[in-house]
C-alpha cells in the first residue's frame, strides 16, 4: 500500500494519478476535508487524515509501505509534517519521499528554512526517506500573474535580473512515483529544476506569443511586492515568506540543471513554452 498525502492538490494528486497508470498496487489517497473526497480517483482508496490530528494519521498508514509527504507552505508545516514523520515512525513505515523545496540545502529563510527543519527530523527519528526540493512551480505563472496579464496586459514580480528553472507539478510528480516505487532512493536527496532557466523578460515575450498581444514585465521591488500581496488579501505572515523567498531568487539560487529530473522521470521534462500554450485561455481578455 502507498499513501499519498495531499491528494486532492496539485502535486499529490499527480502523485495519484501517476501511481494508479503504472499499477503499482493499492493506492490510499488522503484528503483532509470531507467536501474533497469526492474528487479523488475512484480507483484510489480515500482516507480522510489530518496533519493536525495524529490519530487520524495513524489509520492512514496502517497497512501502509511507502508514503508521499507534502503539506502546504504554511507557517505551521514544520509542526504538521512533524507529526506525520512521527506517526510514519509508529507505523513503521518502510520508506517516505518528502516534498522539500529548492534552498532547504543553504537558505535560513521562508519555505526552504521550514523544510530543511522537516528534513532534520526525518533524519533524527531515523524514517528512511527520499527528499525531492523541487525549483518554482510552472503553475504558479498561471495562480499569482494570470490576473495582471488579462488586466493590464503586465507581468507584476519582483524578480530583478534573477532568474527561474520553472519545473512543471507534473514532472515533480513523475519523480516521485518513481521514488516511491523503487528503493534506490532511499536516503537520496534531489534538487529538482526545469530545463530553462528564464527571467520575467523572457518569461514576458513567451506569453506575449502565446497570449497573441505585447505582455510586460514590470518589476516591483520586494516590498511593492508585499503590500500587494496584503493589499489582495493575504495575510501579512504569509506575505512575508513569500518575499523572502525571491531574495533567494535574487541571490541566483533558482538557476538548476535538469540532469537530476530527467534522470528520475527517464524522459525530456516539460518546457515552459509547452505548458504556457496549454493555459492560453488564461490570459485572454
Amino acid at each position: 500500500m502507498i499513501l499519498v498525502t495531499g491528494a486532492t492538490g496539485s502535486v499529490g494528486g499527480a502523485v495519484v494519478r501517476g501511481l494508479l497508470e503504472q499499477k503499482v498496487g493499492p493506492v490510499r489517497a488522503a484528503y483532509r476535508d470531507a467536501k474533497d473526497g469526492s474528487t479523488l480517483p475512484p480507483e484510489a482508496q480515500a482516507v480522510r487524515a489530518d496533519f493536525a490530528d495524529p490519530p487520524s494519521l495513524d489509520r492512514a498508514l496502517a497497512g501502509v509501505k511507502a508514503a508521499y509527504l507534502v503539506c502546504a507552505a504554511v507557517p505551521q508545516l514544520v509542526e504538521l509534517e512533524t507529526n506525520f514523520l512521527t506517526a510514519c515512525k509508529k507505523a513503521g513505515t518502510a520508506h517516505v519521499v518528502i516534498q522539500s523545496a529548492l534552498g532547504a540545502a543553504d537558505f535560513g529563510k521562508s519555505f526552504p528554512s521550514w523544510h530543511r527543519q522537516v528534513e532534520e527530523t526525518a533524519r533524527v527519528l531515523q524514517v528512511p526517506a527520499t527528499v525531492l526540493r523541487p525549483n518554482g512551480f510552472m503553475q504558479n505563472i498561471g495562480t499569482y500573474f494570470a490576473a495582471g496579464i488579462r488586466s493590464q496586459d503586465c507581468l507584476f514580480d519582483g524578480l530583478g535580473d534573477a532568474r527561474i528553472s520553472y519545473i512543471d507539478v507534473r514532472d515533480v510528480a513523475a519523480a516521485a512515483v518513481t521514488a516511491l516505487t523503487t528503493r534506490t532512493t532511499v536516503g537520496g536527496v534531489y534538487e529538482l529544476h526545469g530545463p530553462e532557466a528564464l527571467g520575467n523578460d523572457e518569461l514576458a515575450r513567451s506569453i506575449s506569443r502565446v497570449a497573441g498581444r505585447p505582455i510586460k514585465n514590470v518589476d516591483l521591488t520586494l516590498e511593492q511586492m508585499k503590500q500587494g500581496m496584503i493589499a489582495a488579501g493575504m495575510p501579512e505572515e504569509r506575505a512575508r515568506p513569500v518575499v523572502e523567498l525571491y531574495e533567494y531568487y535574487r541571490a541566483g539560487g533558482g538557476v538548476g540543471s535538469a540532469g537530476v529530473l530527467r534522470s528520475l522521470i527517464g524522459r525530456e521534462p516539460r518546457t515552459i513554452d509547452a505548458y504556457l500554450g496549454e493555459i492560453a485561455p488564461m490570459f485572454a481578455k
